[in-house]
């Protein structure tokens, strides 16, 4: 029996289904594929693994500067 995989319940794709965009939807749906069919050498893993690691941080760093400036427009009126 294969194991659970992480995003059985398509959270992570309806994240990416909220950008509206096709290509990302896609191309989202291709990594997950790719990743899942085990023909991943060890180098390209990786590679995925720092690549999507550093787009997550890229996303919370511009979730926190919205944040910060959602604040600051509250308080300074």
């Amino acid at each position: 029996m294969p194991p659970p995989f992480w995003d059985d319940d398509n959270y992570w794709m309806e994240c990416v289904r909220r950008s509206k965009s096709n290509s990302a939807v896609n191309g989202w749906q291709d990594l997950v594929d790719y990743v899942k069919s085990g023909k991943a050498d060890d180098r390209t893993l990786s590679g995925l693994h720092i690549a999507i690691r550093a787009l997550s941080q890229e996303c919370w760093e511009q979730l926190c500067e919205r944040r910060k400036a959602s604040r600051l427009k509250r308080y300074s009126r």
